[in-house]
């Protein structure tokens, strides 16, 4: 059996990458591959401005997720992928 992949919901402000990343380490890497959008989102521009092909391919690792985990404290730049 492959691993389970995991969309992690969560900020991508750069003063969340390490909660984000510890959080993935909690994750048994043998079963789950943990997405985290923060790796490839420009974290440093306003949500309005991220680029659409971006957001296409956060929507297509959502869709290629076996679950999703949403990490508590977000806000507005959360709630597309909570309500997908």
């Amino acid at each position: 059996m492959g691993k389970t992949k995991v969309y992690l919901v969560a900020r991508i402000a750069e003063s969340e990458h390490e909660g984000n990343e510890d959080l993935a380490a909690m994750l048994d890497s043998d079963r789950f591959d943990v997405f985290l959008p923060h790796r490839h989102n420009p974290y440093d521009q306003a949500q309005r401005k991220i680029s659409r092909d971006i957001a296409l391919f956060d929507y297509d690792e959502i869709d290629g997720s076996d679950v999703g985990i949403v990490r508590d404290q977000f806000g507005k730049d959360c709630s597309a992928e909570v309500g997908y």
